[in-house]
């Protein structure tokens, strides 16, 4: 592996952890630090940190250099060869370029710090990412517990309970000023649910670099970010604070005639109108509001049933799958524990590997999770060689499950052992249920777990 892709894995790394671990605190409805272990910010502290150090070990600096320099260029520069910004991951951009411009100047700031510098960059990708947002919006109105007016506080400090409606009249200007720029209708839009929306929309991102800057400065956070109630509107003012950006929610940060040359160049790409028009706000620029699910599941599991009841074997002329197996990350049917249908894998190892196993390597990264439809079992793979089988989400009328279908009782979704899988999969924990259920249980250590 060369150099350069190294400690681009190792950004890309931290900045995919903060992302999952924001995802995992609004899912469970919980503040930013609220609830989290000893563990996880142990973790968290040294993976920042680690990432900060990267640069010092790097002997060609000229590598760093090159691709710091190749990625300001996207944004300060654009043009064909750089995406477009409804592509960009302004996140994981914003750790780079803290992480890596240090390098450029090692004699004025030898590693990331938390100084002015990452101010900047914080309010430029915050920018790049209000962009987006008005971009993809297409109209629909907020559902989530974020306010359209906002906190008492804030009206408070500011001597006015105006603040809302000025800040919603200037996005909304914003947002005709960018569509036009980009060849894109200005449909009929109410600015106090374009307020609403953005404010929702920002506060993931937030969060995020809250979590960053928090492990990489060593800043105490407010009692606000670890209180045991989460309140979304309170705590979008709460990161504006924190991170030092205006207080007064958006427009003050944006006034300086640079960034307003940034934002019509980003808008003015011809692409960007092409690519929003043609694939929608989805299919161009990932939601950072919607949280990723496990596939829905009929409530029934006998529908469950027929549905595979006619699976064929993908490897045989019509014959049906004696181990039908759906992944439950994406949805697809797999033919398990069958010599028919595995594969070798890696190619050239002469290795083979089981439907399942090999389905988790390009679904999950080597970690999947799986529901044997005619067993009414639940199977997690994490690697080739490590598995166990936990309880399936499908109760009884008593409220107990049936591995196996031996009693043969009407089994339907228990929503509550599902949202279980779901926040053991959204967690990544699905390694650490394999590794304790491999310890405390001798028998599926003998299990040929990459044969399934």
């Amino acid at each position: 592996m060369h150099q350069v892709d190294v400690f681009l894995m190792v950004w890309d790394s931290a900045a995919y952890t903060i992302h999952t671990l924001e995802e995992t605190q609004r899912n469970a409805n919980r503040a930013l630090l609220t609830a989290l272990s000893a563990r996880q910010r142990d973790c968290l502290a040294a993976l920042v940190k680690f990432a900060a150090y990267v640069p010092l070990c790097v002997k060609k600096k000229q590598m760093i250099e090159g691709a710091v320099v190749r990625l300001l260029s996207y944004i300060l520069e654009g043009g064909e060869a750089a995406p477009c910004v409804v592509e960009w991951d302004t996140f994981s951009l914003l750790v780079t370029l803290s992480l890596g411009l240090p390098s450029i100047f090692p004699n004025i700031q030898g590693i990331a710090i938390g100084c002015q510098q990452d101010l900047h960059l914080l309010q430029v990708c915050f920018l790049a990412h209000l962009v987006q947002l008005l971009l993809t919006y297409e109209g629909h109105t907020s559902n989530s517990n974020m306010e359209v007016d906002d906190e008492t506080d804030e009206q408070s400090d500011e001597g006015t309970s105006t603040t809302g409606s000025s800040d919603a009249t200037w996005l909304m200007s914003m947002f005709t000023h960018c569509r036009s720029l980009a060849n894109l209708p200005t449909t009929n839009v109410e600015p106090q649910h374009l307020l609403s929306y953005v404010k929702e929309s920002c506060l993931p991102f937030l969060r995020c670099c809250g979590l960053f800057f928090h492990f990489l400065t060593e800043v105490p956070a407010p009692e606000e970010l670890q209180s045991s109630v989460w309140v979304p509107e309170s705590e979008f003012y709460c990161l504006l604070r924190y991170l030092g950006l205006a207080v007064n929610q958006l427009r003050p940060t944006f006034i300086e005639p640079a960034l307003s040359e940034l934002v019509n160049k980003w808008c003015s790409d011809s692409r960007v109108g092409a690519m929003v028009s043609g694939a929608g706000s989805e299919g161009c620029m990932r939601s950072w509001v919607r949280i990723n699910q496990l596939v829905s599941l009929p409530h029934d599991y006998s529908e469950l049933i027929n549905t595979v009841s006619q699976f064929p074997c993908p490897a045989s002329s019509g014959d049906d799958s004696r181990t039908p197996t759906m992944c439950l990350v994406c949805g697809k049917m797999l033919c398990s524990q069958s010599y028919c249908c595995q594969t070798e894998f890696p190619e050239g190892s002469r290795q083979m590997v089981g439907a399942c196993t090999y389905h988790a390597h390009h679904c999950g990264a080597g970690t999947g999770i799986f529901l044997r439809v005619r067993e009414c079992k639940i199977l997690l793979l994490s690697g080739r060689i490590k598995g166990c089988f936990v309880n399936p989400p499908y109760l009884d009328e008593y409220g107990e499950t049936d591995q196996g279908l031996k009693r043969g009782n009407p089994l339907h979704l228990d929503a509550k052992q599902y949202a279980r899988l779901h926040t053991m999969w959204l967690s990544h924990s699905i390694p650490d249920t394999i590794a304790h259920t491999m310890e405390s249980n001798s028998s599926v250590m003998a299990t040929e777990w990459q044969h399934l």
